[in-house]
C-alpha cells in the first residue's frame, strides 16, 4: 500500500505551477480557432423548422466545416450554416444544411438518445463554463429525434443526462434546417456580463457515411471539450433560478400462478401502487441539490431477467432518474484525464479501478432470509428519503455527496397458520463523497462511503455488517502539451465490522473464499468482527497517435471488500496487462481505415498462483465499399483457478487457443448483414465453435426487421 501513496503524492504534488501554465495553451485547437458571434433575438424565435425570423436574418453565419470522415480534412462536400441568437431564457441555435440531393436525407425513426442513429443528423457541443473539461451535447435528426449527452473528463460522454429543450427540423428544395430552443436553465456557466464559451457543431451525411465539423479534431489527435471553437457575444445574462420537480404515480398488476391454492398473499393476480416525488434546485450556476422521497422503481423493474449459474453477482446498469443525473462525479474514480479505466464492475481479475459506488445498493431487494409456510417478501427496500450535490466549485473543482436513508422492511410470512412478521432488512444510512480538482496537466481527487446499520435482529446481526468504511484517492498527469501521454492511478482502502458471524460470511464469499484449504497467504478466522484491505491501480499510455500504447498494473488486496454500497466481484488479485495498436485512419487502396493491437495480460493471487492471461492479435478493417471485416487470435496460457471449486482446493485451467472472425455489410443499404464465427480448442482435447448469422431489413421509415 505505500507503494500506490507515495506513487500518487510524486504525480499530483506538481499539479499546479509550471504543469499547468505549460498546459493552458494545450486548452485550445491546434491551428487557427473558429470563432462563432451570438446576437441578442429581436422579439420572440419561434421554433418551427424555418429560419425566417427577424433575429435568425440578422445573425452571422458560421460556415466552412471540414471532413473527419471519410477524408479528413477535406472541406465538406455540402454546405452547413450555423446562426446563434439568444435572449434572457435562452440560447437559440439555427442550422441550414444543404443537399444537392433532399430526396435522399435520411429521415429514419429511432429512440431518444440512439446517439448511433440511421439517419441524418447535427449535434450542437457546447462549453458553457468554458472550463476545457466538462460541457454538453444537443442532437437532432432530420426526422426531429432529439438526443443529448452530458461530456467530462474532455473526452467522456454521459448519454443518461436528459435535458428540457426544443428542436424541430424541415426539408424543402434546399436541404434541410434544425432549429433548437436550449434554455438557460439546462446551463451550468459563471456568472459575468460578457460570456465567451466553447461551441462546436457535427454534421453527419448518412447516404455519404460523412462527418464534418465545424473546429476539426483529428481522429490521430485527442481532446473534445478542450478543442471547441469560440462563441463570442454573449452579454447580459445570468445563471436563473432552477427548480424542478417530477412527481409520479404508479399502478401494476401482477398475474402468478400459485405455486400452493392455500398461499394466502397470492391468488393468482396482485394490485401495486406508489407515489414519490424529485426535486431538483439550482444552489449556483454550477451546483445542484437532488431530493427524492421514494424514487421511481418502474424503470428497474424493466431489468432483463438473468439466469445466472455462476458465483459472482449480476450487475445491474442504473435507471432511475435520481441516481442518473450528476453520477458522473462518482463514476470517473480513477479514470481522471479520459483513461480507459480498465475497469468494469468486477474489477480485480481482467478488470482493475474498482466500482467503489454502486447506486443500485440502496434500494435494494431486502437482504434477510424467510423460511416460512408462505411468505409475502417487499421486492424493493423503500427510500425513506435521499440528497444529492453535484456541481462545480470554481473553474477547478467538482464536488458531489450523496446521502440516503432506507426503511427497516418486513415480510409477512405465515407458518402452521400462524401470522407473523419478519425482520428482513435494517434502517440504513448510506453516506458518498467525492471531490475533485481537474487541470489541464494533472488532477488529483478523493472518494469516501460509510453504511451504517442499525441492527436490532438477531438473523440480520448475523447476516449484515453494522458499519462498512471506504476512502480512496486518485490522481492524473499528462506528460506533454499534446496531453497524448497520461499516466493515472487510485489507492483504495475499505474496512467492515460486524459480528462474528456477519464478517465470517464475508470471508467465505465467492470475492476471496478464504476457507480453500491449500491458502497461504490469508488466514481463515471464525471469531473476526472486521475486515480490511486495500486496492491499488496504476495505468500509462499513448492514448493518441498513429501508435498507441496502454498498460495497467492492479493489485486487490485479499480483505478488500465494497459491495455494501459498491460492487466488487473479486478480491487477492495482482495483475496486469500490455498493449500496442495500430491504426491508420487514411484511405489505401483496399481499405478506409484499418487497425491491429497486439496484447498481453496477466493475473495471480497473493499465494503467487498464476490465475490466467494470455496472449492476443487482434484487427478490424474498414474496405472502400464500408464493409467491415475482423478478426482476433487469443492463447491462454496454463494457469489455476481458486474460484473453480467454490472454495475447495485449487483446479487446473489448460491452456488454450482461440480465434474469431466477423464480416459486416455496409449498414446504410435497406438490406445488410452481420456474421460472427468462433472457434476454440484446449491442451486437454476440448474445443467449442459458433456461427452467426443476423440479416437486417429496412421495411419504411418507421420500421426494421
Amino acid at each position: 500500500p505505500w507503494f500506490w501513496l507515495a506513487w500518487l503524492a510524486w504525480m499530483v504534488l506538481p499539479a499546479g505551477g509550471a504543469a499547468a501554465a505549460d498546459g493552458a495553451a494545450n486548452d485550445e485547437p491546434h491551428g487557427p480557432v473558429v470563432e462563432v458571434r451570438a446576437v441578442r433575438a429581436v422579439g420572440a424565435v419561434d421554433i418551427d423548422g424555418d429560419l425566417g425570423d427577424e433575429s435568425w436574418l440578422m445573425a452571422p453565419v458560421a460556415t466552412g466545416f471540414v471532413q473527419r470522415d471519410p477524408d479528413e480534412g477535406q472541406p465538406a462536400t455540402e454546405r452547413t450554416e450555423l446562426r446563434v441568437v439568444y435572449d434572457d431564457e435562452a440560447l437559440y441555435v439555427g442550422l441550414r444544411m444543404f443537399d444537392d440531393d433532399p430526396a435522399a436525407i435520411v429521415r429514419r425513426m429511432s429512440t431518444r438518445d440512439d446517439h448511433r442513429p440511421d439517419a441524418d443528423l447535427v449535434t450542437v457541443y457546447l462549453d458553457p463554463r468554458m472550463d476545457h473539461l466538462t460541457g454538453t451535447a444537443f442532437e437532432v435528426t432530420a426526422a426531429n429525434v432529439q438526443g443529448d449527452e452530458y461530456l467530462y473528463d474532455d473526452t467522456r460522454r454521459d448519454n443518461t443526462w436528459d435535458a428540457v429543450w426544443q428542436s424541430e427540423t424541415s426539408i424543402d428544395d434546399r436541404g434541410w434546417v434544425a432549429e433548437m430552443r436550449i434554455p438557460l436553465s439546462q446551463l451550468r456557466f459563471n456568472p459575468g456580463e460578457d460570456q465567451t464559451w466553447g461551441i462546436n457543431v457535427s454534421r453527419s451525411i448518412r447516404r455519404k457515411n460523412e462527418t464534418a465539423w465545424l473546429q476539426l479534431v483529428p481522429k490521430d489527435e485527442r481532446g473534445q471539450v478542450s478543442r471547441m471553437a469560440h462563441l463570442v457575444g454573449i452579454s447580459g445574462i445570468a445563471p436563473p433560478a432552477r427548480f424542478e420537480m417530477l412527481p409520479y404515480v404508479t399502478a401494476r398488476s401482477e398475474f402468478i400462478r400459485p405455486s400452493d391454492s392455500g398461499d394466502p398473499y397470492n391468488d393468482g393476480s396482485r394490485l401495486f401502487g406508489g407515489a414519490g416525488l424529485d426535486v431538483k434546485w439550482g444552489l449556483s450556476g454550477s451546483v445542484t441539490l437532488d431530493g427524492t422521497v421514494n424514487p421511481d422503481f418502474g424503470q428497474v423493474e424493466l431489468d432483463p431477467e438473468v439466469i445466472n449459474l455462476s458465483a459472482f453477482e449480476t450487475y445491474f446498469d442504473e435507471k432511475r432518474p435520481f441516481f442518473v443525473e450528476g453520477g458522473q462525479i462518482f463514476r470517473n474514480y480513477g479514470r481522471g484525464g479520459g483513461s480507459g479505466g480498465y475497469g468494469g464492475p468486477g474489477h480485480g481479475g481482467g478488470g482493475s479501478t474498482p466500482q467503489i459506488f454502486y447506486s443500485r445498493r440502496i434500494g435494494r431487494p431486502p437482504q434477510g432470509s424467510v423460511e416460512a409456510d408462505y411468505a409475502d417478501k417487499p421486492s424493493a427496500t423503500t427510500i425513506v428519503g435521499a440528497a444529492k450535490a453535484t456541481g462545480k466549485l470554481g473553474s477547478s473543482w467538482s464536488l458531489g455527496i450523496l446521502e440516503a436513508v432506507t426503511a427497516r422492511e418486513y415480510a409477512d410470512v405465515r407458518t402452521g397458520g400462524v401470522d407473523g412478521r419478519v425482520q428482513v432488512e435494517p434502517l440504513t444510512s448510506y453516506f458518498v463523497g467525492r471531490l475533485l480538482r481537474e487541470g489541464p496537466m494533472s488532477g488529483v481527487g478523493v472518494i469516501s462511503t460509510a453504511v451504517l446499520r442499525q441492527l436490532n435482529d438477531v438473523d440480520l446481526t448475523e447476516r449484515l455488517p453494522h458499519q462498512s468504511l471506504v476512502v480512496g484517492l486518485d490522481g492524473y498527469r499528462f506528460f506533454d502539451r499534446q496531453r497524448e501521454w497520461l499516466l493515472t492511478g487510485q489507492f483504495s482502502a475499505s474496512r467492515v465490522q460486524g459480528s462474528q458471524e456477519a464478517i465470517d460470511r464475508l470471508q467465505q464469499l465467492s470475492s476471496r473464499y478464504f476457507q480453500r484449504p491449500d491458502m497461504q497467504s490469508v488466514r481463515y478466522d471464525p471469531e473476526a468482527t472486521s475486515l480490511g484491505g486495500w486496492s491499488g491501480t496504476v495505468e500509462f499510455g499513448r492514448q493518441a497517435g498513429t501508435v498507441r500504447l496502454s498498460t495497467s498494473a492492479y493489485a486487490t488486496s485479499p480483505g478488500f471488500e465494497i459491495n455494501d454500497v459498491g460492487f466488487q466481484q473479486r478480491a487477492d488479485r495482482v495483475g496486469g496487462d500490455v498493449q500496442f495498436s495500430w491504426e491508420k485512419f487514411t484511405p489505401d487502396r483496399w481499405t478506409r481505415n484499418r487497425e491491429v493491437s497486439f496484447g498481453r495480460s496477466w493475473s495471480m493471487n497473493f499465494d503467487r498462483e498464476s490465475q490466467g492471461g494470455d496472449w492476443s492479435v487482434d484487427g478490424r478493417a474498414t474496405l472502400l465499399n464500408y464493409w467491415g471485416v475482423g478478426g482476433s487470435v487469443r492463447r491462454g496460457v496454463r494457469a489455476y483457478d481458486d474460484r473453480f471449486t467454490r472454495g475447495g482446493p485449487l483446479a487446473v485451467s489448460v491452456a488454450r487457443w482461440s480465434g474469431s472472425l466477423r464480416f459486416d455489410t455496409d449498414s446504410r443499404k435497406r438490406v445488410y448483414a452481420n456474421s460472427r464465427g468462433s472457434y476454440s480448442t484446449d491442451d486437454a482435447g476440448g474445443w467449442s465453435g459458433s456461427v452467426n448469422l443476423s440479416v437486417n431489413l429496412k421495411a419504411s421509415s418507421r420500421l426494421s426487421l
